[in-house]
């Protein structure tokens, strides 16, 4: 997959939730390190209830601990797996 533009809305998400005590510069190099090793697929996680139908794909952070959904080559927002144990570490 092509380099994804982060979006403000996709870190200040990863940094409410899965980097509370980061700054945002921080937290946005935290995701941009977690996008490198995430794994992009066309179809919604099973977990997630609401999908939009402008977007393109997601990318799944850490075995889907969260999904990053793309709209045109950016990451709009940041979608925490309500199963997942990494929220506010």
């Amino acid at each position: 997959m092509a380099e994804v533009r982060i979006t403000h809305n996709a870190v200040a998400g990863f940094q409410r939730v899965l980097c509370p005590a980061s700054s945002p510069s921080d937290a946005y190099r935290e995701l941009r390190r977690m996008c490198r090793a995430a794994h992009y697929t066309d179809r919604a996680p099973a977990w997630l209830r609401r999908v939009h139908a402008g977007n393109d794909g997601y990318l799944l952070l850490d075995g889907e601990a969260a999904a990053l959904p793309i709209r045109r080559g950016r990451a709009v927002a940041c979608l925490v797996n309500p199963s997942s144990n990494r929220a506010a570490r």
